[in-house]
């Protein structure tokens, strides 16, 4: 039985949004319509499951959405009081980085809690393993060992690594699998080398600012197949992101998602404890012993700042 033999003829995968149009796949037919809704208050955003019908008028090209599903869970950033929609049913999401100066702590971090909050499992792409010096970064990767599903070492160039990203045994009847990355750590390129069939276009870094140079500029979803065994699946591969604004999250949201934090809070002697300068705070007590990263609070901080402050005004 074909993952995709839940979706009739009318049931499709939204895989890109502008304001007039929405390309939808509809894997009964293995077929993408270009469409446009029915309503323009129906917020649809990649990974979408949607209900269409097809315009009688024009012949075989374009189809009406009607409405979505309930979603599993919704991937959002924020930025300036506005709320940016990025991807909806994620069954995975892949965080691609890559050695310094490419290697971002900050944006991993609350890429990272966004997804935690909606219950995405993550993994951790570690880019470019053909570098010399590649076996120091892991050491910078080693605060994130049990917070994700799994850190994974590739190389887009040398193809290395890349058999480790999948999961064989798993059961999703629909996988989505969601891609971020600053720009420049080379995740077009990794996606172009597990699936040659997809269209993505590959930077370059910055010679002056060592950054990369953003290649994608909107949230686009492919159908791709994974070989040897042709399974199809949904690929959304998102716009880099240098700054992953979370002020469309709470502080205790935050204080959850940010799982060794959370974990180490249960030993605080307050309950509604900030571990700012409370007095017998455990997580202060294991930034003191080096058992908390200092960088992974220091986000912590950073967050609750950029929360706080989004509300004064």
């Amino acid at each position: 039985m074909s993952q995709f033999d839940i979706f009739s003829e009318s049931i499709g995968i939204a895989l890109y949004t502008s304001r007039r149009f929405i390309e939808v796949f509809s894997p009964a037919e293995n077929n993408v319509y270009l469409g446009t809704t029915s309503s323009r208050h129906l917020d649809v955003v990649p990974g979408d499951i949607i209900s269409f019908e097809k315009s009688k008028n024009i012949e075989n090209t374009n189809v009406t959405i009607k409405s979505f599903a309930e979603r599993s869970n919704y991937l959002r950033r924020s930025y300036d009081k506005k709320t940016k929609s990025l991807a909806a049913n994620s069954t995975e999401l892949w965080i691609i980085t890559a050695p310094p100066p490419l290697f971002n702590s900050v944006a991993i971090d609350r890429t990272l809690a966004a997804a935690t909050s909606q219950n995405i499992p993550v993994k951790i792409v570690a880019n470019k393993n053909d570098l010399e010096g590649f076996s120091g970064f892991k050491e910078a990767l080693n605060p994130y060992k049990n917070l994700v599903e799994d850190i994974v070492y590739t190389s887009a160039t040398c193809r290395r690594g890349l058999d480790k990203l999948f999961d064989p045994n798993s059961n999703e009847k629909l996988r989505i699998i969601t891609v971020t990355g600053i720009s420049g750590v080379g995740k077009s390129s990794l996606i172009k080398a597990l699936f040659p069939e997809t269209n993505t276009k590959s930077g370059e870094v910055s010679e002056r600012t060592g950054q990369g140079k953003q290649t994608t500029s909107a949230a686009k979803g492919y159908v791709v197949k994974f070989v040897p065994n042709q399974e199809v699946a949904i690929l959304i591969d998102l716009p880099g992101i240098q700054n992953f604004g979370i002020t469309h999250l709470t502080t205790a949201e935050i204080s959850q998602a940010m799982k060794d934090i959370h974990e180490l809070s249960a030993g605080c002697r307050f309950r509604d404890c900030k571990h700012i300068k409370e007095p017998s705070c455990a997580v202060l007590a294991a930034l003191e012993s080096n058992t908390l990263s200092k960088q992974r609070y220091l986000s912590y901080l950073d967050m609750i700042k950029e929360i706080e402050h989004s509300k004064e005004y």
